[in-house]
């Protein structure tokens, strides 16, 4: 009899044994699958937000020139709720700017940067104004900046010399270039002579 009982305890540890580890090893497969899934849902976020920065960064159209001492290029670009937030920022978030833009958002904004590529220019550091003439199938484009810094970032492709101009839905208020539109990018009436050019910007390849 006691034999028996004693068989009949032994078999029960057994069991109670081998259903703790089956436990134990379903816990461990399920932490092996939950970590697979957190792992492959970061990689999804990831790819979602690569593809994401992508279509933030991607360029609708450019258009480029050079001459001897400049390199210019105007870029067409998908308006952005980034963009809206640096409206934000620069003129308030009660301001007519800001306002405006979240009634009426625009499609597109014009994105234009010079890049002097010459020699040292001697009295550069005492240039403290620019303007710039951006034209675009007739349609004129100003920008100036005021002081040394501003001017040497302007000249040094730091400066966006169409901030400002959208492209909205419909044609009739804001006509995007194409690839014919004619494009001048110009400076003129400065005392540095290098200073003053044309350059005729064209679709890029």
């Amino acid at each position: 009899m006691k034999k028996l009982i004693l068989m009949l305890v032994l078999t029960a540890m057994t069991l109670t044994a081998c259903g703790q580890k089956n436990n134990e090893n379903n816990m461990d497969n399920i932490e092996k699958t939950n970590n697979v899934a957190n792992v492959e849902n970061e990689s999804i976020n990831l790819n979602d937000k690569e593809k994401i920065d992508n279509q933030t960064d991607a360029s609708f159209d450019e258009f480029t020139g050079s001459i001897d001492n400049f390199n210019a290029i105007l870029k067409i670009t998908p308006f952005t709720n980034a963009d809206l937030e640096d409206v934000k920022n620069e003129f308030g978030e009660n301001s007519d700017e800001y306002l405006c833009l979240q009634d009426d958002r625009p499609l597109y904004k014009l994105e234009t940067y010079l890049n002097y590529t010459g020699d040292t220019v001697e009295g550069i550091q005492d240039v403290d104004e620019i303007k710039y003439t951006i034209t675009i199938d007739g349609e004129d484009i100003t920008s100036e900046f005021f002081g040394n810094r501003q001017v040497m970032e302007s000249l040094l492709s730091k400066r966006n010399l169409s901030h400002g101009k959208y492209y909205y839905k419909d044609s009739e208020r804001s006509q995007a270039p194409t690839d014919s539109s004619e494009i001048l990018l110009k400076s003129e009436g400065n005392a540095i002579d290098v200073l003053n050019f044309e350059i005729k910007l064209n679709k890029a390849n």
